[in-house]
């Protein structure tokens, strides 16, 4: 690699398909090839996904190795999936391989020292290892030591918030050292198509008192709660209607529920969308009852266009909505979470308040092209060159 060659990055996750720290990987694909800053490739170790054309889209090579390594003989599974992503990392002539979540991070460390390459790992959440898993149970416990000893190893720790470092720090004893805070960004969500336009198609009525969420539909996001909570607040705006856009686990316990609580005519299952910015743009609020954050792409998304978000009150989404950027409420607490959304709809000044400051917070921190430079900067520590420059996209990005 000369001075002028752009930095080559393999980025190892678990799969392809639509999430948080895949959408992350793809939109700082995205960004990096517009501006030359790295030359980025995918590799999901487990299964490939629908995010498989976006990246063939944007130029960024993708593919899976479909492995699984369960069962009596895992160990030897392990073991030859380390040498799969190795060759990977050698045939794609990365100059850095960048391991994503927890399993990511273990193989992409592995895969690395075997191929001599540096190794970046992110943390995109307060909560690392996955919520899913009882803690203190042996699973549990496993993979804190995994990850804890890959974190340790790596060349370089990304966390994307103050409190995501201070997380890694004390659960998994992450070198201070290591980590550098990266933040994530979100490109501007322009809308394409009228609000009116969007709002027929879904059936929405012009009137309507509008609430969105945007993401996966499972245990931990827990969309239950924001469905517990509409029987309240349609006693108050009985206009009031709540889609969720996604897919995933928990779509038809969500459905099911709704129709349990009799609110299943004001509760609209949308399914993954590609355009989320015209949802967001029809939407009057922005919702979420997530039970954990690291910083949420989505909440991000809503902030560039202006849309006030209320949220639980959780990590990651407490210090996203500090000073009045959004609004807070305590966890499973559907009756509070009705009562401060018929607050701010029946408050048109504070919602437009509470929406410039939360664009003016993505404008001045959250910015893509800028998130997408502090990525830059550290791939080019690793590699030994010179990091590319712009000035005016730095100036955007909150100190390390």
């Amino acid at each position: 690699m000369t001075a002028k060659d752009p930095i080559k990055v393999l980025h190892v996750i678990y799969g392809l398909s639509t999430g948080g720290a895949e959408i992350y990987i793809r939109e700082t694909s995205r960004a990096a090839l517009a501006e030359g800053y790295f030359k980025p490739s995918v590799l999901g170790w487990r299964k490939g996904g629908d995010l498989e054309s976006d990246f063939a889209a944007i130029g960024a090579p993708a593919s899976s190795l479909n492995f699984e390594v369960g069962g009596l003989t895992a160990p030897l599974k392990f073991r030859a999936l380390v040498r799969r992503i190795a060759d990977e990392i050698v045939a794609t002539g990365a100059d850095v391989v960048h391991g994503h979540l927890t399993d990511g991070a273990l193989l992409a460390v592995l895969a690395g020292r075997l191929a001599d390459t540096p190794v970046a790992v992110t943390a995109h959440s307060n909560h690392v290892i996955p919520m899913s898993l009882k803690t203190g149970g042996f699973k549990h416990t496993l993979w804190r030591v995994l990850t804890g000893w890959a974190y340790k190893r790596a060349d370089a720790l990304l966390a994307i918030s103050p409190q995501v470092q201070a997380s890694i720090m004390s659960t998994l004893g992450a070198p201070k050292e290591k980590i550098s805070i990266t933040p994530i960004g979100v490109a501007p969500a322009i809308p394409s198509r009228p609000r009116a336009e969007v709002r027929d198609e879904l059936g929405v009525d012009a009137d309507a008192d509008m609430l969105v969420f945007v993401g996966r539909l499972a245990q931990n996001k827990n969309q239950a709660g924001l469905v517990r909570a509409m029987p309240d607040l349609l006693r108050q705006r009985p206009k009031a209607l709540l889609v969720l856009v996604g897919d995933g686990p928990d779509a038809e316990r969500l459905k099911e529920l709704s129709h349990e609580l009799g609110v299943g005519d004001r509760v609209v299952l949308a399914g993954a969308r590609s355009d989320i910015a015209d949802l967001l743009g029809a939407s009057d609020v922005f919702v979420t009852a997530s039970r954990s954050e690291g910083v949420s792409l989505a909440v991000l998304e809503a902030f560039s266009c202006g849309l006030p978000v209320v949220s639980t009150d959780v990590d990651g989404n407490r210090e996203l909505l500090s000073e009045r950027c959004g609004l807070l409420t305590p966890e499973d607490a559907p009756q509070k979470m009705a009562q401060t959304l018929a607050d701010l709809l029946g408050d048109d000044a504070t919602r437009a308040l509470i929406g410039q400051k939360a664009q003016a917070r993505w404008r001045d921190h959250y910015r893509l092209e800028a998130a997408t430079l502090r990525l830059a900067e550290v791939y080019a520590r690793l590699a030994g060159v010179d990091a590319p420059r712009s000035e005016q996209t730095l100036a955007a990005v909150p100190a390390a």
